[in-house]
């Protein structure tokens, strides 16, 4: 599993450049307010593959749902899958400075223009292919 934090911030950006999180489907969300994390899970089936995204000790979430598009099957479909680099991205959080200059703030858009901020200070990333065979783990 790879565990990523500010520090890493080339590493994350390197992996999701090479990942398949664009136009894979959102599966499932999972958030527990009480451990303070939320885990995402996303389904590629051109390339055959699943991560599974788990944003710990959360400092801000942000859904801006666009239209109600849960009729059309894109409204699940990622279209980028980002980490801001910039923290002038965090003034539209309700987060301090001091916070914000720890924590990872990543952007994920939805083709229904749905789009998810979440502020973090860390997130691990567990990849498998989705016949549910691992394909290993990344760091």
């Amino acid at each position: 599993m790879a565990v990523f934090t500010k520090s890493q911030m080339n590493e994350i950006k390197e992996y999701l450049f090479h990942s398949s999180t664009h136009d894979s489907l959102l599966k499932n969300v999972h958030y527990d307010e009480d451990l303070n994390f939320i885990r995402l899970d996303f389904e590629n089936l051109r390339d055959q593959v699943c991560y599974h995204f788990s944003f710990h000790d959360i400092k801000a979430l942000q859904l801006i749902k666009c239209f109600d598009y849960s009729y059309y099957i894109g409204s699940k479909t990622v279209i980028a899958f980002e980490i801001e680099e910039n923290d002038a991205c965090f003034q539209n959080l309700v987060i301090d400075d001091k916070e914000a200059s720890e924590c990872l703030l990543f952007v994920i858009e939805m083709l229904s223009g749905d789009t998810l901020h979440i502020a973090c200070k860390s997130v691990d990333v567990v990849s498998e292919s989705v016949t549910g065979v691992s394909q290993g783990r990344f760091s």
